[in-house]
């Protein structure tokens, strides 16, 4: 009877430590397999980590053309990433502004995919002293004329086009380090309804300081759909690096 009861306690003492060896072993797998996941884990975080950045360096290393045909090179000027072309939006209304290079105007204006040297050497000429800019306001409240937009009646309407059609000028001014540099040539272009926008065609002084181009601050001051100062800034850098028009 010892015996038999000295057997058994044998082999339960038996089961328990294979029992205990199992546990051991898959708490010693478990332990392993959390660090591998932890350890996979902290390599993916820093490869995703790379990529995230390594598609920034691709943003901001972006290449810029050094020559471009006309038709390309109005492109270039009127895509807002390149800094020239910028929109503001105040409440219902939109404020969008296009700086213009002289090239881009003479491109832009013969809309051709050749231009000849000899008549873009002409036309810079004309342009002068100035620099030029296209102001355009929109309204989004649904109105299809803009100087219709919350008009009571036709004496407002009258003196709302009269605003923009001569006084809106020196509501606007470039501001040029310390120098502020007055519209001095002005130009409203209607649409009479078919459109929900008014386009400004504006000259400023041009400042004849020489070397890299300085940064410029573009202010309408909005007397009529309460916006207040409406403040654009054309970076300088980003003249600089305007392409080369190419000509024949």
């Amino acid at each position: 009877m010892k015996k038999c009861i000295y057997v058994l306690d044998l082999i339960i003492n038996l089961d328990i430590k294979l029992v205990m060896k199992k546990i051991f072993n898959l708490s010693l797998f478990l332990i392993l397999s959390l660090f591998i996941i932890s350890c996979t884990g902290n390599e993916l975080g820093k490869e995703l980590g790379n990529e995230k950045e390594f598609t920034n360096d691709l943003t901001l290393k972006e290449e810029i053309p050094s020559r471009l045909l006309p038709l390309d090179y109005i492109s270039f000027v009127e895509n807002p990433v390149h800094g020239l072309n910028q929109t503001i939006e105040s409440g219902d209304y939109s404020f969008q502004l296009q700086y213009k290079p002289f090239d881009y105007v003479i491109a832009k204006s013969e809309n051709t995919p050749i231009l000849r040297k000899k008549f873009v050497k002409n036309e810079r000429n004309e342009l002068g002293n100035l620099q030029y800019y296209t102001f355009k306001i929109k309204t989004n409240t649904g109105e299809s004329d803009i100087l219709k937009d919350g008009v009571k009646d036709e004496e407002q309407f009258g003196g709302r086009i009269s605003y923009f059609s001569f006084q809106m000028q020196a509501d606007l001014a470039i501001v040029e380090g310390n120098d502020t540099l007055p519209c001095v040539l002005y130009h409203m272009e209607r649409t009479y309804g078919v459109a929900p926008y008014c386009t400004f065609v504006l000259g400023f002084e041009k400042n004849t300081q020489r070397g890299k181009n300085k940064d410029k601050k573009f202010l309408f001051n909005d007397r009529i759909f309460n916006s207040g100062i409406i403040d654009f800034k054309i970076k300088g850098r980003d003249i600089d690096q305007l392409p080369t028009l190419i000509v024949e």
